[in-house]
C-alpha cells in the first residue's frame, strides 16, 4: 500500500492488526491502533504529521462529509477484514474544531431536516396508496371475477 489511494489521492490510515514498531521513532503500535505507510514504512501518526487529527468513526454520513469539508486535511481511515479479504472504510481523521464545526452545523438544521423527512413521508404514502389503487384497479380488469 501506497500513502495515498491511485484513484482519489486521499490520505489513508490503517488500524493495526498485530502489534507493531513505528520506523522512525520505536513506538509500539498495539492491535487495533493507528498507522500510516509511507514507502513501505510503518509510521506511527506523529511521525506522519497526523497525530493532531481526531478519530471520527463511520455513521453518520452527514458529520462526516461535514467535517471532511472544514478540515484542512483528512486521512481515511481503514481496516482489513479477513473474512471479506479487503481493507473496509471505519471513520475518519479530521481536525478537531472541523468536528465541532460540522455538530453546531447539524444541530443548526435538525428542525429543517426534521419537516423535511416528515413531508417526504407524507409524499411516500400517498404515492403507496396512488400505487395500491392502480394495480388493484388492473387485477379487476385481468380478473374480473376475483373478489374486491
Amino acid at each position: 500500500m501506497t500513502m495515498e489511494s491511485e484513484k482519489n489521492k486521499d490520505l489513508l490510515v490503517f488500524m493495526v492488526r498485530r502489534d507493531t514498531k513505528c520506523s522512525e521513532c520505536g513506538e509500539e503500535l498495539w492491535k487495533g491502533g493507528l498507522l500510516h505507510l509511507k514507502k513501505d514504512k510503518a509510521l506511527c501518526l506523529s511521525c506522519a504529521d497526523l497525530g493532531h487529527l481526531e478519530y471520527l468513526p463511520s455513521g453518520s454520513p452527514a458529520l462526516t462529509r461535514r467535517s471532511t469539508k472544514h478540515s484542512k486535511i483528512h486521512a481515511k481511515v481503514l481496516k482489513w477484514s479477513q473474512t471479506r479479504k479487503r481493507y473496509e472504510r471505519q471513520g475518519i481523521l479530521v481536525e478537531t474544531k472541523a468536528i465541532e464545526q460540522a455538530v453546531g452545523e447539524r444541530e443548526a438544521d435538525a428542525q429543517i431536516r426534521e419537516f423535511r423527512r416528515e413531508r417526504e413521508k407524507i409524499k411516500r404514502e400517498e404515492k403507496d396508496q396512488k400505487f395500491i389503487e392502480e394495480y388493484a384497479s388492473h387485477i379487476r380488469k385481468l380478473f374480473p371475477w376475483c373478489p374486491t
